[in-house]
């Protein structure tokens, strides 16, 4: 950043001819990009660590402490639930909030 608000570290020239409204919306995907690659990397760590006790009800078992093959042990609806709820996640904050 610099003192004024089109000061920004900008190597590839991203933002060059973009309006306000244009870069606020970047931006604030950025976030939230950077957000859910952190509750990405915290699920992937409880999973690892042992604890995924919906993971267990899904199943109606135990499933693996190893990420990968516990998504592979997933039953498929549980897919669909999961991808149902991102998509709404993502309609809801880009259009309606």
């Amino acid at each position: 950043g610099g003192p004024y608000p089109e000061d920004c570290w900008d190597p590839a020239g991203l933002t060059k001819g973009k309006s306000d409204e244009t870069l606020r919306y970047y931006r604030a995907a950025e976030l939230k990009h950077g957000r859910v690659a952190m509750l990405a990397c915290l699920g992937w760590f409880h999973t690892a660590a042992g604890w995924h006790p919906i993971g267990d009800a899904a199943v109606r078992g135990s499933i693996s402490d190893d990420p990968l093959i516990a998504a592979q042990q997933l039953p498929g609806g549980g897919w669909l639930q999961l991808v149902f709820t991102f998509t709404a996640l993502e309609w809801l904050t880009t259009f309606v909030c």
